[in-house]
């Protein structure tokens, strides 16, 4: 794994336990089911949409509105199938960092 990375996790928080297991490049590889792809492609275009509350700037959602934008740049029909799928994984990614 890239230094940076490496030292970008550990500046927030990261446990050691997740830094070694992130740069371990056999747990990084996963297959994703054909079904999936076209929701994580666009997951992975808004990852840096999140919006924030609290003094501590905690991430809560992802800004729908910029995933609207970003699935109508990506021709893709953003309808209740993609929403639920892309909220299943917002609640997971939210569910990890407050497990930090």
């Amino acid at each position: 794994m890239d230094e940076k990375i490496v030292a970008d996790l550990k500046k927030f928080g990261a446990n050691s336990d997740l830094v070694k297991n992130t740069s371990n490049p056999i747990i990084n590889k996963f297959e994703v089911w054909p079904q999936n792809i076209i929701v994580l492609k666009l997951f992975l275009r808004v990852s840096n949409q999140w919006r924030m509350a609290g003094m501590d700037g905690q991430p809560v959602s992802i800004d729908l509105g910029a995933v609207d934008i970003v699935a109508r740049v990506m021709k893709i029909d953003f309808d209740l199938d993609i929403l639920d799928d892309l909220q299943i994984m917002e609640q997971v990614v939210l569910s990890e960092i407050r497990n930090i």
